[in-house]
């Protein structure tokens, strides 16, 4: 029995079928037993000749959104999980996610905060920073001239998210039943891991106190950066914090032309990392590129603290 207890998790098979036809998984569609909710579209189509596999399974998630994204992020740092060239086409999601129009996320904002845009901030820039699965950031200046990050929960998304967090348990059932998963790894388990670390990502206010007790364990380093949080303007999903540019930890080329002493840099990020696991028991668990921007005299700044 399916057990959908709601027309829009029917509604949200029936894409998750559809998109898995699309790229040349109708038959794992049909192991999955998810025949009867989508029959004329399983095998329809195919998969193009010019994509691999690998690249077919990134276009699925980047088709159905926020919370496969999101779980292709995940997966994209798990060689231990993935084949090498399943993990490549997966780390491709971190960087391809659309954003969202500026006019739905100022109206968030305003809602949020209570207030108009201008009552809070001098200037509040349209383009985004950055777009990720859940959310999207803005530059912005406070009305005292503070330059300010303001991270924004895209609309919709924690809705979305629990109905894909339902159909993706459903999924990991079936997908044990039918012996699809390699043995030797507890695929329910994983997908109940997941779905806990992702129910904690959409809510800003948990994000803010884990910057703020991150910076903590990390004040006496001078060599990291952790941005301050902006408290009388951050909700549970909004989170404003200060700005800090910098050059993404993985440009080397960028930083050892620019005089990066790279050797110090790897020997305090690796400090980083060793305090927060041996010596806090809390650490910093999303920690691709993108979030360590190194500045021009050489600290870390340390950002995104959903996990």
């Amino acid at each position: 029995m399916l057990g959908l207890p709601s027309p829009e998790r029917r509604r949200r098979y029936a894409e998750v079928t559809t998109a898995l036809a699309r790229h040349g998984m109708g038959a794992l569609a049909l192991r999955l037993g998810l025949e009867r909710l989508n029959p004329a579209r399983l095998f329809a189509g195919g998969a193009a000749p010019s994509h691999t596999t690998a690249a077919h399974v990134r276009l699925v998630l980047e088709e159905l959104g926020t919370t496969a994204i999101k779980l292709g992020q995940v997966l994209s740092a798990r060689p231990d999980l993935l084949p090498a060239d399943y993990v490549a086409e997966l780390e491709k999601l971190r960087d391809r996610v659309p954003p969202v129009d500026a006019g739905a996320i100022i109206e968030i904002v305003e809602r949020e905060l209570g207030a108009p845009l201008d009552s809070v901030f001098a200037t509040f820039e349209r383009e985004p920073l950055a777009a990720a699965s859940i959310g999207q950031v803005h530059g912005a200046t406070l009305l005292d001239g503070t330059r300010v990050a303001v991270k924004v929960r895209k609309p919709g998304v924690a809705e979305a998210v629990a109905i894909d967090l339902a159909i993706l348990a459903d999924l990991a059932k079936r997908a044990v039943r039918a012996e699809i998963f390699p043995q030797g790894y507890d695929l329910e388990a994983l997908v109940d891991e997941f779905g806990w670390t992702l129910r904690a990502e959409l809510d800003y206010v948990r994000e803010g106190h884990n910057a703020d007790r991150l910076r903590e364990i990390l004040a006496e380093d001078a060599r990291i950066i952790v941005p301050r949080i902006h408290w009388e303007h951050t909700t549970g999903a909004v989170l404003c914090m200060d700005r800090i540019d910098g050059t993404p930890i993985s440009r080397v080329d960028d930083l050892r032309a620019s005089g990066i002493d790279l050797p110090a840099l790897a020997l305090a990020n690796a400090g980083m990392l060793m305090k927060e696991v041996f010596q806090a028991g809390f650490f910093h668990a999303d920690p691709h590129p993108g979030n360590f921007l190194v500045l021009p005299d050489g600290r870390t700044a340390v950002l995104d603290f959903g996990m």
